[in-house]
């Protein structure tokens, strides 16, 4: 299987932020690993018609909630899953334990050329 990367939303490269500045991001912010509320498995392929896909269940979450993703790609190509609004999911991030923060409608999202066209993005609503 190819690598797969994950991400939250930052106004920085990968590796530039330090964790203080993940704060006010409007999605969440990453997570304490020591205080995961549960976690999801997370899968990154492409099928037989040729669509990316994210499988995973439904990406239901409660304000505060501290999920842990385990992201597992079992296709072929390389893919990334990546947190954040549907209009800002064009940055790329990087962040797998996340805390969401805020309610609102989000989108999980492969931003590799030609994969979200795929079909490879997921809602994610948090709610209170």
């Amino acid at each position: 299987a190819a690598p797969a990367f994950a991400a939250g939303e930052h106004d920085a490269s990968h590796g530039d932020m330090k964790s203080d500045e993940h704060a006010a991001m409007m999605v969440g912010m990453p997570g304490d690993a020591s205080k995961v509320d549960r976690t999801i498995d997370v899968t990154l392929l492409e099928n037989d018609e040729g669509q990316m896909l994210i499988e995973s269940e439904d990406l239901n979450f409660k304000k505060g909630e501290t999920i842990r993703f385990k992201i597992t790609n079992k296709g072929e190509l390389e893919h990334e899953f990546v947190l954040d609004t549907v209009e800002r999911n064009a940055e790329h991030k990087e962040k797998v334990v996340w805390t969401f923060s805020n309610e609102g409608a989000y989108e999980a999202a492969c931003l590799i050329p030609g994969h979200y066209e795929s079909g490879m993005h997921r809602k994610v609503s948090v709610g209170k």
